[in-house]
């Protein structure tokens, strides 16, 4: 075998297995510049579709470098990019939830199939769904301190102290609902 080979045998097989690879740092603040740049401090998603879509779309760019970054910064960043598009899907649901609201008489809650209610009570499980997912993804970053500085350490505690109570909250509407209803919590 040539020793060209067997050097770029090598070097491939280091960088599969996460010893040697994209700088994980360089695309932690490049996440970060993304982030805010779109997100308004203190929130943890932009406040409008159109804004949200356009920071979903900025974070799918980031998938194949995330992917091939290996080892323990690879997999923080993966949970950092899985658990911001989480956010976003959390966010969408919420608001489709709360607008679905707006059109169910308080007094007299229509259940059926394909009703606002049910609808409002898929899109609120959702959320929470999201909610628990983001929780965990972002719970992943704070294992790796590095990382987790580097993408903005108050913004990770913040999505994991918030997440955690909407949670509750999500769990909240949908047994509400469901109560209004006459299901069962």
């Amino acid at each position: 075998m040539k020793p060209v080979l067997l050097l770029a045998g090598i070097i491939l097989l280091l960088f599969m297995s996460g010893c040697i690879g994209l700088d994980s740092k360089g695309t932690a603040t490049q996440l970060q510049e993304a982030r805010v740049n779109t997100v308004p401090e203190g929130l943890l998603t932009p406040s409008t579709f159109a804004q949200r879509e356009s920071y979903r779309n900025a974070l799918l760019g980031f998938r194949s470098t995330v992917r091939n970054i290996g080892g323990a910064d690879g997999a923080a960043l993966s949970a950092y990019l899985d658990g911001s598009l989480s956010l976003l899907s959390m966010q969408d649901s919420s608001q489709d939830g709360l607008a679905l609201l707006e059109n169910i008489d308080p007094t007299f809650v229509v259940c059926e199939n394909g009703t606002p209610a049910s609808q409002a009570i898929e899109r609120f499980q959702e959320a929470k769904n999201d909610s628990q997912e983001a929780y965990e993804f972002f719970t992943r970053v704070q294992q790796n301190p590095s990382i987790g500085n580097a993408l903005g350490a108050d913004y990770v505690v913040n999505v994991v102290q918030t997440t955690s109570i909407l949670i509750e909250v999500n769990t909240e509407r949908v047994e509400q609902l469901k109560s209004a209803c006459g299901f069962s919590v």
